[in-house]
């Protein structure tokens, strides 16, 4: 900056006047978002779609332990028992 012999340090004068900064004015209210039911209720038909497709068709553990089973002729015997008197119990014939 230059000073000259006619204007002296007036510039630097208009620096000092300057405004001072304002604060920021406080947020009055935050944001927020809200989610519809039915895109809740989407959303949770997507996530069960999406585990029933990952989930295999055909439990292997299941089927082995079925076959244990009726590779027994105990757990056979009695799951006829139990058939027959369920029959029996509701009234039907064979």
């Amino acid at each position: 900056m230059m000073i000259d012999k006619l204007k002296g340090i007036e510039p630097l004068e208009n620096i000092s006047k300057s405004q001072k900064a304002r604060k920021p004015e406080q947020v009055k209210q935050s944001d927020s978002i809200s989610i519809s039911p039915e895109s809740q209720r989407l959303s949770e038909a997507y996530l069960a779609k999406k585990v029933a497709m990952d989930a295999p068709d055909i439990r292997e553990d299941k089927v082995l332990e079925m076959t244990k089973k009726l590779e027994d002729p105990n757990y056979v015997q009695n799951a006829i028992r139990k058939l027959a008197d369920q029959f029996i119990d509701n009234g039907l014939q064979f």
